[in-house]
């Protein structure tokens, strides 16, 4: 639980390293913005599969036709 405080009271600490360096130079500043919005997309489309899966999970399946037959 210490490793989790830790993390979480040092965030304010990110956030200023983190503008340090866009403000220092543009093409870190680029870096930067192209880093977050990756993980960002990725995130993002990770936690849509998981809703996905989800729903699909929990929903009946209402397409109403019958499976096809085996030969």
């Amino acid at each position: 639980m210490a490793g989790l405080v830790d993390i979480v009271t040092s965030l304010p600490d990110l956030a200023r390293f983190m503008t340090d360096v866009a403000l220092s130079d543009p093409i870190s500043a680029v870096l930067l913005a192209l880093g977050t919005l990756f993980f960002a997309v990725t995130i993002g489309f990770t936690g849509y599969l998981a809703l996905g899966a989800t729903i699909s999970g929990i929903l009946p399946d209402l397409s109403g036709g019958q499976p096809p037959r085996a030969r």
